[in-house]
């Protein structure tokens, strides 16, 4: 999606600029869209999964899909800031260790703890700790209530951290004419 935005950004800033609609409201569309053909790919893979390989759904695996999901479609927001503030050629650039980074920040616990103690404190201040926190407490029948409150605010804001900076961006735009 960054790459698209990052294509076509000129014709995204002018219909900003001359209707309506907003940055923010074109990424929670976005967003929103976004989430929509994810549940239908989990539930796709869900069903596969029931059919042909005999996996079962109980309430514990039910909420650790939920908590992925939340997880994963945050990041359309992340896309689209990249998006709107990068040119396509710096985007195609980074964006491959960008993915390997979320990708490692998004690692389960154990496999972190294999790595040296400065990438575990640095994976400790990102989302993926906090996701696989939750799904380990749930997992364990804890008390999840701290861990789920830090889970939302992450990434409530992330996505609003984002939102501002599409804002910030909308409003550049629309200044230079």
């Amino acid at each position: 999606m960054s790459t698209k935005i990052a294509k076509e950004k000129d014709f995204y800033l002018s219909i900003f600029k001359t209707s309506k609609l907003k940055i923010v409201n074109h990424t929670c569309v976005q967003f929103f869209t976004q989430s929509i053909l994810n549940g239908f790919i989990m539930l796709i893979l869900f069903l596969v999964a029931y059919f042909f390989l005999g996996l079962t759904l109980n309430t514990t695996f039910f909420f650790d899909i939920v908590l992925v999901y939340l997880f994963c479609n945050v990041f359309v927001f992340v896309g689209s800031m990249m998006g709107y503030l990068l040119d396509p050629v710096s985007l195609q650039v980074i964006s491959n260790p960008v993915y390997m980074g979320l990708v490692m920040l998004s690692m389960p616990t154990a496999l972190v703890n294999m790595f040296p103690k400065i990438i575990q404190n640095v994976y400790a201040m990102f989302p993926g700790h906090f996701l696989w926190l939750v799904i380990t407490q749930i997992n364990d029948g804890a008390n999840v209530s701290l861990g789920m409150v830090k889970f939302l605010l992450y990434l409530f804001s992330i996505a609003l951290i984002s939102s501002i900076v599409l804002v910030i961006r909308q409003k550049k735009a629309i200044a230079r004419g």
